[in-house]
């Protein structure tokens, strides 16, 4: 097997467990509500630390992976990762298991990006929307380990051996990192058709203030910062709680519904590249129209917030997993087709970052919301679920309204005669 795929396996393992971390809250609701003595509000804070650490780094991140490259960056940050878990593991107040996730999201945080540039270095320009979505669903694999797999595993051990273990695993694959870019040959890359080259050597300043009045990369960003919010801030956290309270379900079976989310990710990241790069040849045409799909997904919750049977939700989770999950790829790489490749690292780190920013006012907002409503011996009324997706339909609606002004990055590309 070539080294390139290799790099790929590494990398993809280790997002996989760092979206393990990430969305591990929402099935561990009710055992951290216990450990930890919080309120909705804090639980929203001591879950969305993770964000806080991991969306503030993206840009810096991107700029080490350009300036002293992948292996070095992944490794530093790793090392880090694995404190961070470890940490979390034994925490026994509230702020310790914060700074924990602080440490978890810097960590982890030197995956994506790097990885993002690491396949773009080493895959062809016609390959890349289909590996991107590829090592995203490698990734959301550890999202559906964080459902069901992990509610049965806490049911037989703690959560806290769960994550001592984590930290193992993790440790051993920063060592193989280390080993596996060490042995990566000279990479070959295809210059992309569109792509725009470094031809006069600009300095990577100038190409970030380029990048930066870029108003087609705000719309992009735009796009992150409310799509990945709701992402994050509704299956990462409180869709376990809502399926708990409102349809009284037990943790291991609102776990199931959970997971069909990750399943959607994991079968659309790869539909929707392959989509792109072979069958509609756009970029836009996919984000634009998983964006109108998103925004008619949450009108229905608004409506039906009480009265989608169990058999319904599991469909539907599935392909809110497709359209709010899955389209992250095609949208990174429509901003890597924008940018000088000088600055790919940098470049994807700002989107990302901008996700993640999302994620920081989504989590703590929508518990905030819920305190609002208050508990009942039952959870939270659902009335205050409700609430909290008008607010999702709205900013589901920003979502379709900025990528509608973003710019087609993918062109056929001519043919010589």
């Amino acid at each position: 097997m070539a080294i390139r795929w290799y790099i790929f396996l590494v990398f993809s393992i280790q997002f996989m467990l760092a979206q393990l971390h990430r969305m591990s809250p929402a099935v561990l609701a009710a055992d951290l509500f216990n450990a930890f003595q919080v309120s909705a509000t804090g639980l929203g804070f001591l879950s969305s630390a993770y964000y806080y650490a991991y969306g503030f780094t993206q840009i810096p991140v991107g700029i080490l992976s350009d300036k002293i490259g992948v292996r070095k960056t992944t490794v530093i940050f790793g090392i880090i990762g694995v404190a961070g878990s470890t940490l979390f593991a034994i925490a026994t107040s509230l702020q310790v298991a914060i700074l924990s996730r602080i440490l978890i999201g810097l960590g982890v945080s030197a995956i994506f990006v790097p990885g993002m540039k690491a396949l773009g270095e080493r895959f062809k320009y016609n390959e890349y929307a289909r590996i991107s979505g590829l090592f995203m669903s490698a990734g959301s694999v550890g999202w559906l380990l964080s459902a069901w797999p992990l509610a049965a595993f806490t049911t037989i051990l703690s959560w806290r051996t769960f994550f001592l273990l984590l930290s193992l695993v993790m440790l051993g694959l920063v060592v193989l990192t280390w080993f596996v870019m060490a042995n990566d040959p000279q990479k070959k890359q295809a210059v992309p058709p569109v792509e725009k080259t470094d031809n006069k050597k600009e300095k990577t300043e100038s190409q970030i203030r380029i990048m930066l009045i870029e108003r087609h990369f705000w719309s992009t960003a735009l796009w992150f910062f409310t799509r990945t919010g709701i992402s994050f801030g509704f299956f990462g956290l409180w869709a376990g709680p809502y399926l708990m309270d409102v349809y009284g379900l037990s943790k291991l079976h609102a776990s199931q519904i959970l997971s069909m989310y990750p399943i959607g990710v994991i079968v659309g990241s790869p539909l929707l590249g392959y989509l792109s790069d072979r069958v509609v040849m756009s970029r836009k045409k996919i984000t634009l129209g998983t964006s109108v799909c998103h925004s008619i997904s949450w009108l229905v919750m608004v409506v039906f917030f009480t009265d989608l049977s169990i058999p319904v939700l599991y469909p539907f989770f599935f392909l809110m997993g497709i359209f709010v999950g899955s389209p992250g790829t095609v949208g990174l790489t429509s901003i890597k087709e924008q940018m000088p490749a000088s600055i790919a690292g940098t470049s994807i780190g700002a989107i990302n970052m901008t996700g993640f920013l999302g994620t920081l006012l989504m989590q703590p907002l929508i518990g905030y919301i819920l305190d609002i409503f208050g508990k009942n011996e039952h959870g939270y009324d659902p009335s205050a679920y409700r609430s909290a997706f008008w607010v999702f339909l709205g900013v589901s609606c920003v979502a379709l309204f900025s990528i509608a002004f973003s710019k087609e990055t993918l062109t056929k590309p001519k043919v010589m005669v």
